[in-house]
């Protein structure tokens, strides 16, 4: 038969069921007296003939049995047997179901939630074109650096260094830059400039930097190389598709709509993809992206894009297949060294270029992204996954004893199932049908649990951000690992009761009187049990002390000394470049009158200001180099030191 016979013959005898069994009977009549009448004629008389071809043929039932088994379809009908028997038997014990459903659902549900997490921050690849390609030089974080670049420094570039790698990327399919800080600036939506402004994120990239990603357009295009090939030339925005839909009001005729950024005039020409949220994955996303050139303009502030020491823009690239990371490296590392000869001019001596020599650049996968908060949290969530996956583990061990009880009380059940003709594979069969029955319970509960649970950390790791740009929604991988996960959990609490039932002697349970495994106990069967409740204990104790350990961490952080008094403090964030009515020249005369106005508020004290607040994480810094000093890098300090001198450390 065809492979499409097959098939269609399987579904006939799935669904029309009465119409395959009549036909069915019909065949073997038809057999039985062809055969009968094949005896007659070899001089058998009618008797004898009918009750030889019988005997020859055996029992109808059997035949029958034979027949349906051959097809694929039984095991289908075999499996829905198992699930309704499964159901049966689990509903007359709602309690033990119920007690097993919820373990299932909160350890599943745990280790789902935290790997929607993991998978957002560390797993995701960005919502661009071709993510594996890309690359960043260095690790593309720090805020900028002033007077220059350090020995073994490759994270920061300054614009005209960007510039000449845009315009000749070599090896590379293009290289473009961002600025490595995002700033809130000052909003004014047209018609609405009486109003009070607003702060958004703004993010400043170069012109090639949509493109180079291949980032689709909602609406509208992006910013292009025209747009940022002269300082202050193109006043342009794209937005995100989240300030898009709640400042704007979905507007379809965005484009071309000015708005004012510190007060001067923009055009929107484009609404980024909505999972687009930057090549950054931070607490506050950009709400726009605004040309390179238009720096000092957005930012209310001197130009950053000469010849200064300043060192302020990341670097992203996409690779060419044909090219090795080792090549690209060493071209990107020569790059900056030459640049910096040509930067040092006239003022270059041999133990500088030797120096710069030691200058390179490393090349990191960028298909995830960059992200702050992937530094933060990303080994904390580790230690999650593997915690909650050991309180997984002793949710197995508790419903593996609970389902070896189960199948010792049902020994005469399974027993006369046996003694019936039931294989003992059919019986292992149905006590792992009942166990993964049970687990995929667990697992969809598991699920609804943590999509509740999953905003909560969100929420946490976003503390203070009002967009959520990590989306709480399971996606295909994320059920996948939820499936998993549900179906391992499954084997493993139902493997150790299946092989258990499967070892039940038939006769012996049959017979009045004999006490069961349930009444008299069995060496092998308590052996399991003994050793899955060390197992728990074990497992639990493990937990116990590590959560105590964890405790005892944050309270020692808590009451750390950190060079200053923390009680009573209140940090409040402005600026005086909001309002858009104040020039450079008259911020300290503004600043001076509202230290004294807030001076003058009940229970205020005093009140200071600072452009970087303690412990803020702000890290623009520069060099301090001392003539005759010899300076190594030792985990992420530079010490520097000369003989007979006391020790200098510089955090870079």
């Amino acid at each position: 038969m065809s492979w499409n016979g097959n098939i269609a013959a399987g579904l006939r005898a799935l669904f029309r069921r009465t119409r395959v069994e009549h036909d069915m009977d019909e065949e073997l009549c038809g057999f039985l007296d062809a055969s009968v009448e094949a005896k007659r004629r070899a001089g058998m008389n009618a008797n004898d003939a009918a009750y030889a071809a019988r005997v020859e043929m055996g029992s109808t039932n059997a035949v029958k049995h034979r027949i349906r088994s051959a097809g694929w379809e039984v095991g289908l009908e075999n499996l829905w047997q198992d699930l309704r028997y499964s159901v049966r038997m689990l509903a007359k014990s709602p309690a033990f179901t119920l007690v097993a459903v919820l373990s299932l659902a909160l350890g599943i549900g745990a280790n789902t939630a935290i790997f929607t997490l993991i998978d957002g921050l560390l797993l995701k690849d960005l919502p661009v074109q071709s993510p594996r390609e890309l690359i960043t030089f260095g690790k593309a974080f720090g805020g900028g650096a002033i007077g220059g670049v350090d020995i073994g420094t490759g994270d920061l570039f300054p614009y005209d260094f960007a510039r000449q790698l845009e315009s000749q990327p070599g090896p590379f399919q293009g290289v473009c830059s961002f600025a490595s800080f995002t700033r809130q600036v000052s909003i004014r939506l047209t018609g609405n400039e009486q109003g009070p402004p607003t702060q958004v994120m703004t993010h400043l990239v170069s012109g090639n930097y949509f493109s180079l990603l291949g980032v689709e357009m909602e609406l509208g295009r992006a910013i292009l190389p025209s747009d940022a090939d002269a300082p202050g030339r193109s006043a342009v925005v794209v937005v995100s598709d989240h300030y898009w839909r709640e400042a704007l009001s979905a507007d379809p005729n965005v484009i071309g709509r000015t708005i004012g950024i510190s007060g001067t005039p923009f055009t929107v020409i484009g609404v980024a993809g909505r999972k687009f949220y930057g090549i950054k994955l931070q607490k506050e996303p950009p709400d726009l992206w605004a040309p390179l050139t238009m720096q000092s303009v957005v930012f209310m502030q001197p130009s950053m894009l000469g010849a200064n020491g300043l060192y302020w823009l990341h670097l992203i690239g996409r690779r060419d297949a044909i090219h090795s990371v080792g090549q690209d490296q060493e071209w990107a590392s020569e790059q900056m060294r030459n640049y910096s000869i040509a930067e040092e001019g006239a003022k270059l001596t041999p133990e500088r270029r030797q120096e710069i020599q030691r200058i390179g650049v490393k090349l990191l996968p960028a298909r995830t992204g960059i992200s702050d908060l992937r530094t933060i949290y990303g080994q904390s969530l580790r230690i999650l996954m593997a915690v909650v996956g050991l309180v997984l583990l002793v949710a197995c061990a508790n419903l593996a004893n609970f389902l070896l009880a189960r199948a010792a009380t049902r020994e005469r059940e399974i027993a006369t199932r046996l003694a019936l003709g039931s294989s003992r594979m059919r019986v292992v069969r149905q006590v792992l049908t009942e166990a993964l029955l049970l687990s995929a319970a667990g697992g969809l509960l598991g699920l609804a649990l943590a999509f509740a649970a999953t905003r909560v950390l969100i929420r946490f790791v976003l503390s203070g951000s009002g967009y959520m740009m990590l989306d709480a929604r399971p996606d295909m991988q994320v059920l996948t690992f939820t499936f998993g996960v549900s179906l391992l959990t499954g084997l493993l609490f139902g493997i150790a009761p299946a092989l258990r039932a499967s070892r039940f002697e038939a006769a012996p349970a049959l017979k009045s009187g004999t006490r069961t495994a349930a009444a008299g106990g069995n060496g092998g069967g308590r052996v399991v049990s003994r050793t899955l409740v060390s197992a728990q204990v074990a497992l639990s104790v493990v937990l116990l002390g590590g959560a105590g350990l964890f405790l005892r961490t944050l309270e020692n952080l808590q009451q750390k000394d950190l060079g200053f008094n923390r009680t009573h403090v209140l940090l409040v964030e402005f600026s005086g470049k909001f309002g858009g009515e104040y020039e450079p020249e008259q911020l300290a005369g503004l600043y001076q009158k509202l230290s004294g106005r807030i001076e003058a508020l009940q229970g205020v004290t005093t009140a200071s200001f600072s452009g970087t607040a303690p412990m803020s994480g702000g890290n623009w810094g520069t060099s301090v180099n001392v003539r005759g000093v010899c300076r190594t890098a030792r985990g992420g300090l530079e010490h520097a030191y000369r003989t007979g001198d006391a020790p200098i450390f510089r955090d870079p």
